[in-house]
């Protein structure tokens, strides 16, 4: 079997990562456009993988890293924010972009951890980080 004239090897991977593109169609809107792209790139690396061509494998191997280390700074160090509204017009203007710590307050971990878009998870109790900092008057947490 071919696509775009590579061999696949791995037909199970290839059908797998076929079903994830068409699936597309079926994803509701309400859960958004970054769970479409998400699924495209998904199925397009299973397909990608199940040739066995070594650039390729390489390349989603060191992409992967990449996105792991990026989501685990924004999960757990930084936040980035975008000002909505004009409340703050004379120090912050509408749209601008605002990195935070989630250090200095004190982080504090999930309560509940599961599979999202389900109901399936668990609670767990919750901790929270030593704080850097107390908030003075006027921060909003």
């Amino acid at each position: 079997m071919k696509i775009f004239d590579y061999e696949i090897k791995n037909r199970l991977l290839a059908l797998t990562g076929l079903l994830i593109i068409i699936s597309l169609v079926f994803i509701p809107d309400k859960y958004g456009f970054a769970t479409r792209v998400f699924c495209a790139v998904l199925g397009f690396i299973c397909v990608g993988i199940s040739t066995g061509n070594k650039k390729f494998i390489s390349e989603a191997k060191a992409l992967f890293i990449i996105v792991i280390i990026a989501l685990s700074v924004k999960v757990t160090l930084l936040e980035a924010y975008i000002v909505p509204t004009g409340s703050m017009e004379r120090t912050i203007m509408t749209g601008d972009f605002l990195i935070g710590s989630r250090f200095v307050y004190g982080m504090r971990t999930p309560d509940w951890i599961g599979i999202p878009y389900t109901d399936i998870g668990i609670y767990i109790p919750s901790v929270r980080f030593p704080k850097f900092k107390e908030p003075a008057v006027g921060d909003v947490l």
